[in-house]
């Protein structure tokens, strides 16, 4: 394994596998252990299932269980977890296709998670119950047209989701309830941007009168899929200005955020 060739996430989920094994006295590192490490760490690995509508605890608890069941060692010379596992050389492999795929420069935790769609016996696929198309296109609204071309990818989604809201993922789990109203303004909005240029629409007025309502009608006319080819599958993301600021020293300062 080039671990160069993993996104520090990755390399960290792959550290936490293989003391996953070490403590459940395995020589081997499997998939179950980088998954459970994945669910455990990964901010980015749950959002993408939740956008995906896969229940993360119950998916947790089967990885957790099955687990359990992997051989396991005991002796005076056993060296735990210093082997990988005929399934784990699999993802590895199938995860290094997939990053070829999506034209990416490092095999990223959402190339681990489409990998294993491949392992149609394993317990996780079993547990998921959506297809590969499903995850892939929960994939591809969360990276918003964008490659892997850093080794803190997943970083940089993850920030996002830390100081915001993903509009379009709480549409489709029914957090937001339906727009009633609010056509023009909509698609005056969705017109916007997709211009070329001068593409920054800027909702102005006053609290209460329904600005939020016209940008949560836009995520719902997204998840629907009536908009223009150039807004479909993007995320809408609702940053919280409170939260950015919080940490920085000085109104305005957000790099020490």
């Amino acid at each position: 394994m080039e671990m160069q060739k993993f996104t520090q996430q990755v390399q960290e989920t792959i550290a936490s596998a293989q003391q996953l094994a070490v403590e459940g006295k395995q020589q081997q590192i499997d998939t179950l252990h980088v998954f459970a490490a994945l669910l455990e760490h990964s901010d980015f690995a749950k959002r993408v299932y939740e956008v995906a509508e896969v229940d993360v605890k119950q998916l947790f608890g089967v990885i957790k269980a099955a687990m359990e069941k992997l051989p396991s060692v005991t002796g005076s010379n056993v060296q735990y977890g210093q082997a990988m596992s005929s399934s784990l050389y699999e993802l590895i492999a199938d995860a290094e296709k997939e990053r070829q795929k999506l034209e990416d420069d490092y095999v990223s935790t959402e190339h681990l998670l489409l990998a294993v769609m491949n392992q149609k016996k394993s317990p996780i696929t079993e547990a998921i119950q959506i297809s590969k198309k499903q995850l892939n296109e929960a994939i591809l609204q969360i990276r918003g047209g964008k490659r892997v071309t850093t080794q803190n990818a997943e970083e940089q989604y993850e920030a996002l989701l830390k100081y915001g809201r993903d509009l379009v993922a709480e549409v489709r789990t029914g957090k937001i309830d339906p727009v009633i109203g609010r056509d023009a303004e909509i698609r005056n909005v969705i017109r916007i941007l997709s211009r070329k240029t001068k593409n920054n629409p800027v909702l102005i007025g006053e609290p209460g009168v329904g600005k939020t309502a016209i940008v949560e009608g836009l995520a719902q006319r997204i998840v629907r899929k009536d908009v223009p080819e150039g807004l479909k599958d993007k995320t809408i993301i609702s940053l919280d200005i409170g939260s950015l600021i919080a940490g920085a020293k000085y109104r305005g300062n957000l790099k020490s955020v």
